[in-house]
């Protein structure tokens, strides 16, 4: 049996990995049987596969049009091509909305909680990841970008990230309560994620083909993964050997993490 290309890359993707052991624990808690569910920025639809799996109805917004056509392959819920703002998104409808590195991208973090907000039932919850920056040295970012030109606007981010207050507050003016707000990608995972990044653009640095919603960073479509077949058996090989250094994360020898993930509920 074939597997999908998003499976294959998510297989030997570190952080995507430490992502979704993150966001599993609560998604267990809140999806079940008949309940309706929004993913929000799906991307290419490798988390949104795996949320589906777990269970609930679910409905799939992409922004990007590549993008979106990626995630109708693996998933089998409706995919939108529209931002959270379109009418065709009805208030009121969703008991969970998932937004996995989103608000980053966004203007308006508050107005886009705010309208986040109004799509969920009452009781409702949302499960939301981005990146953190709290104003200290965040050493692999400034080496991705001294080395590699990976900043902000290469991720195609209105800002490095948020703090902890900075959420807390987005979260309140949004009208919801916030039930958990945990740091989550540290020294480690951050540390091999960036050779993966370069070792991509450096491959990549005279016949790049990928652009658009990926930014050049990793592979967005069948054709990026196959094209790049010989190297993803080499890190096939590999992988349980950066995978064990990854896990040197969980003696916290830092305390810094690069990523948030927080949920938030709606009164009743």
């Amino acid at each position: 049996m074939s597997i999908s290309w998003q499976t294959a890359v998510f297989s030997v993707s570190i952080r995507k990995k430490e992502k979704w052991l993150w966001a599993q624990p609560h998604l267990r808690q809140y999806i079940a049987s008949g309940k309706k569910c929004l993913d929000v920025g799906s991307g290419v639809g490798t988390l949104s596969m795996l949320q589906e799996e777990m269970g609930g109805s679910w409905h799939f917004t992409e922004t990007d049009q590549a993008a979106a056509a990626e995630t109708r392959t693996v998933v089998a819920g409706p995919v939108y091509t529209i931002d959270i703002f379109n009418e065709q998104l009805l208030t009121g409808t969703y008991d969970l909305i998932t937004i996995f590195d989103v608000i980053e991208h966004v203007p308006d973090p508050v107005r886009f909680l705010q309208r986040a907000r109004e799509l969920l039932a009452p009781g409702g919850h949302i499960i939301l990841t981005t990146p953190a920056d709290d104003g200290s040295f965040y050493f692999w970012r400034r080496l991705a970008d001294s080395l590699f030109g990976i900043d902000k606007a290469a991720h195609g981010h209105v800002v490095e990230g948020f703090s902890r207050r900075q959420l807390t507050s987005f979260v309140q003016q949004s009208g919801l309560m916030l039930t958990a707000c945990q740091q989550f990608s540290f020294f480690f995972t951050e540390m091999i994620e960036l050779l993966y990044n370069g070792a991509y653009i450096l491959k990549n640095r005279w016949r790049q083909t990928t652009g658009g919603y990926n930014l050049a960073l990793s592979p967005a479509s069948g054709r990026d993964v196959t094209r790049h077949g010989a190297q993803l058996q080499v890190l096939r090989f590999i992988y349980p050997l950066l995978r064990a250094v990854s896990l040197l994360d969980r003696l916290r020898i830092s305390r810094q993490g690069y990523e948030w993930g927080l949920v938030a509920t709606a009164p009743r």
